[in-house]
């Protein structure tokens, strides 16, 4: 197999795999994504997307929508976490 052809199934494995944690982030001034990154729903996404905004709407991958609050911020690293409170939600883990 070809170093083109390998790199190209890694990549279509690791989009599978982490499609289902994927999150679109909205309000009413824009949009972003997110990343569940625990099973009680806590996702992350960037400060920019969520800058201003107490509340959220998150759209899930299975098409649930959900409020969300933003719990934190860090504007030097453009990071923020949002708790969407939904239960069992499919994670990427950030680590092993």
């Amino acid at each position: 197999m070809s170093p083109l052809a390998l790199f190209s199934d890694e990549l279509e494995q690791l989009v599978a795999r982490a499609a289902p944690a994927v999150i679109a982030v909205t309000h009413r001034k824009g949009n972003g994504t997110g990343l569940v990154f625990t099973h009680d729903g806590y996702a992350l996404t960037n400060a920019h997307v969520v800058q201003g905004q107490g509340r959220v709407e998150v759209r899930f991958h299975d098409g649930e929508e959900a409020p969300a609050e933003v719990v934190g911020v860090d504007a030097p690293t453009d990071l923020a976490v949002l708790r969407t409170g939904k239960a069992n939600a499919a994670t990427l883990p950030l680590s092993d």
